[in-house]
């Protein structure tokens, strides 16, 4: 495994400041903000509380399925430096205190891995360290790309290493998807096996 600062290996583009006078509750193009990042790592879908925008729109702003963004404020503790993978081409936007994360030229990289790679609780804490601000910890390209990290440079490696989180990935949403469900349940017969007063009184 080789050591390398993320300015060896990627760019990272700041997001477009899109004007508030054309934000709304609908539309084709959804305006992506740190909210829509967990602070585990991956997109979150707001659902009414998506914010839209339907104004002119710099071409170099929409993004494609699998873009690398990373959230570079950190507006909900643990948020700074989460990753998501944009879910679908041409129809989310790339907005400002989000960086587009794209490899340079020659480097072994897999999209999926570095996302990964992103969410590693030693990328993270460097991450939070190199930030600045007191009250919101907010992040630059410049000091992400000061951050050093210990990686396989094999394709094939770091293709092998995906595979296996995205299988465990796959596992916890099954057992989660249980767990639900079997809470649902319980909900359902603690209501049957101790009924409300009113139902008892009748």
């Amino acid at each position: 495994m080789g050591g390398k600062p993320f300015s060896n290996l990627c760019s990272i583009k700041h997001g477009f400041a899109f004007d508030g006078e054309f934000f709304s509750n609908e539309g084709k193009y959804v305006l992506l903000t740190p909210g829509n990042f967990y602070e585990d790592g991956g997109y979150r879908d707001r659902g009414d509380k998506q914010k839209y925008y339907s104004g002119e729109i710099p071409k170099d702003y929409i993004l494609n399925c699998g873009d690398l963004l990373l959230a570079m404020t950190e507006q909900a503790a643990g948020l700074l430096g989460s990753p998501i993978l944009v879910p679908e081409s041409d129809k989310f936007l790339h907005n400002q205190r989000l960086g587009l994360v794209r490899k340079k030229p020659g480097v072994s990289w897999t999209t999926e891995f570095f996302f990964h790679v992103f969410n590693t609780q030693p990328v993270r804490k460097a991450i939070h360290a190199n930030a600045a601000g007191a009250k919101v910890r907010h992040t630059s390209p410049t000091k992400i790309g000061e951050v050093v990290f210990h990686f396989p440079t094999s394709l094939l490696e770091q293709q092998r290493i995906v595979g296996c989180l995205n299988t465990l990935d796959d596992l916890i949403t099954v057992q989660t998807k249980k767990l639900e469900t079997l809470k649902a349940h319980k909900k359902g017969l603690m209501q049957q096996l101790f009924p409300s007063i009113e139902v008892v009184e009748a």
